[in-house]
């Protein structure tokens, strides 16, 4: 049976309501008057009223335990917040948790996907400020938790996928004799520089050779990396390559963020003794559009033009005349969207098994020269709009009416 609980401190604001699943396993005296017990009836969580009774001080264990055991597990598991989120300290949970002795609070933190590498900037953190020589065991035996054991955002799996995969790629890069197989769309939406040189220099190549001595391989894959993903991971030694790479690629954010982060690790190397930093990431805040709105512009190129409206009367960081390099065609109740077999492949597993010909519904090209084109039948252009920007930025406004709809695709 579900009981619920309030955790509240009566000298100041009310914590929010906590669903509990059992009272039994932290031992709480259901008397406590500090805790609030529902009725076995009852469904929902307390109100987050007070309650009054003796001083804070004579429950602090029993609190202590309910914060450091339960309020995490419920802001993960039940809010979803990342566990990652970094305050304005730079400081993360895992962090916290170390520099208080919260042994426990640790050992669930890093199962459920917090990063603490050795020799990066939040590895060499944690275990120089964890309180208790057990803690410190547990990061040093750490090991990065699976795809199948963390809490992971599939659009993001999706983009990392993209990138070290190379799925309908459409252009390799060969950089001192490495080759990176990337799409012409996901770096012309994200730097007006390859932007530029795809559609001029590199136009119609699919292999593009660098050999330039100051272009270094690691250094491009991490570019690359930031590209698709909007995260980068670098080794410290490379990273006057890769900021040299995004002054040339125009790449303003992350070179801003590459020279803050160098800040506060060389900071953080100075101010404690035996430390050792050797990896260097860059990750985006909480919530950053930056990445989806990027995406979303091959979305509003693939628009028919009947359909963009006033779109293209807005202010886009996009260049003029950009082009997308679509590969597909759809064609809807007569629209015909310029698509990207990458995107809707990697992100539906209807569309991959129709654009791998599957069902054999593939026809002739629209026109001379240009991409294959598919006939979508049952669903209207409006609807379909709903899902091709869902595919390339992973949101999409519904209306109530279009939900059903787009549970059937």
């Amino acid at each position: 049976m579900a009981h619920t609980v309030c955790l509240s401190d009566p000298t100041s604001t009310p914590l929010p309501a906590l669903c509990l699943e059992c009272l039994s396993c932290c031992d709480l005296p259901v008397t406590c008057p500090y805790l609030g017990v529902a009725s076995p009836d009852q469904k929902g969580c307390f109100p987050s009223a007070p309650f009054h009774g003796p001083s804070f001080s004579d429950h602090e264990p029993v609190l202590t335990q309910a914060l450091t055991s339960f309020l995490p597990r419920y802001l993960l598991e039940q809010r979803d917040v990342e566990v990652n989120v970094r305050d304005k300290w730079d400081s993360t949970p895992l962090y916290y948790a170390c520099l208080c002795g919260h042994e426990e609070l640790v050992l669930y933190l890093l199962a459920n996907g917090a990063r603490c590498e050795a020799n990066t900037f939040d590895g060499e953190r944690c275990l120089y400020g964890a309180l208790s020589d057990p803690i410190r065991r547990a990061l040093r035996d750490y090991k990065q938790v699976t795809a199948s054991c963390r809490r992971r955002d599939y659009y993001d799996d999706f983009l990392q996928r993209l990138l070290e995969q190379g799925i309908h790629s459409d252009v390799v890069f060969v950089v001192h004799g490495k080759p990176f197989r990337v799409h012409r769309c996901v770096l012309g939406a994200r730097s007006a520089y390859f932007a530029n040189m795809l559609d001029t220099k590199w136009k119609g190549k699919s292999v593009v050779v660098l050999r330039h001595p100051l272009i270094n391989p690691v250094a491009f894959g991490a570019l690359l990396q930031y590209l698709y993903t909007g995260r980068l991971d670098i080794g410290v030694e490379h990273v006057s390559d890769c900021e040299r790479l995004a002054k040339q690629c125009q790449l303003w954010d992350l070179l801003s963020d590459l020279e803050a982060k160098c800040e506060k690790v060389s900071e953080f190397v100075v101010s404690k003794p035996g430390t050792c930093v050797k990896v260097l990431t860059i990750e985006p805040p909480p919530a950053d559009p930056r990445l989806r709105e990027d995406m979303a512009l091959l979305a509003d190129c693939a628009l028919p033009p009947e359909l963009r409206g006033d779109l293209w009367e807005l202010p886009f960081p996009c260049p003029d005349g950009f082009n997308s390099c679509p590969d597909v065609c759809f064609r809807v109740a007569g629209c015909s969207f310029l698509c990207h077999k990458a995107f809707f492949c990697g992100r539906s597993d209807y569309f991959r098994a129709l654009l791998d010909d599957h069902f054999r519904e593939s026809e002739e090209p629209e026109t001379s020269g240009g991409p294959p084109a598919v006939t979508l039948h049952g669903i209207s252009p409006d609807i379909f709009t709903h899902v091709l920007y869902y595919v390339y930025s992973d949101h999409t406004e519904l209306v109530p009416c279009a939900t059903q709809a787009l549970a059937r695709i």
